[in-house]
């Protein structure tokens, strides 16, 4: 698996202030929590005539528990707002599996390249192309099995005349390859 960052044209001034704050305010949540809960949890006892202090463990974990959930919230918000903020302006990390993203670096470089595009099924078979436009590919000639369309990848039988994802039009100057 590859890891791919995606990202758009559009300008933007780094990462999400909002989120930032929240970030902030859930780890101020968890000290000022781990703080109270000792505060609070030292109280001062009175029995009869004689006064001592206690840590009361109860007080403590209800304390914490607390402000754990509270700061833990916060830490969730804050990374949805990342999240979004990140979807918003395109940008966003992906893992692409190897073959896919060969696959795609294929159709790339064939279509900057004017050439065929090649795959497992069509390797020996592939013609090469003559002329190319956004609506119609002339190939050398129509080859046996399978055709991969230069204009979106997809693969197809070879008797077809039109590439049945993008519509692009598909003519052969000759009906066969010499020898079949």
């Amino acid at each position: 698996m590859k890891k791919v960052i995606i990202k758009s044209t559009g300008n933007r001034s780094g990462e999400s202030k909002i989120a930032k704050l929240l970030k902030i305010i859930a780890i101020l949540t968890y000290v000022g929590g781990f703080i109270c809960g000792l505060v609070f949890a030292n109280q001062e006892i009175t029995y009869l005539d004689y006064t001592y202090k206690e840590f009361v463990w109860s007080v403590a974990i209800i304390v914490w528990s607390g402000y754990f959930v509270f700061g833990s919230l916060m830490l969730g918000f804050s990374e949805i707002v990342r999240i979004l903020y990140n979807i918003q302006y395109n940008e966003f990390e992906a893992s692409v599996p190897d073959e896919l993203f060969l696959r795609e670096t294929t159709i790339r470089e064939a279509k900057e390249n004017n050439r065929p595009i090649v795959s497992e099924k069509n390797s020996e078979d592939m013609p090469s192309i003559i002329s190319r436009n956004s609506d119609q590919v002339t190939f050398e000639f129509r080859p046996s099995k399978i055709i991969v369309c230069p204009n979106c990848g997809f693969e197809q039988s070879a008797d077809c005349n039109m590439c049945e994802k993008c519509e692009t039009k598909f003519i052969f100057k000759s009906g066969r390859r010499a020898g079949d």
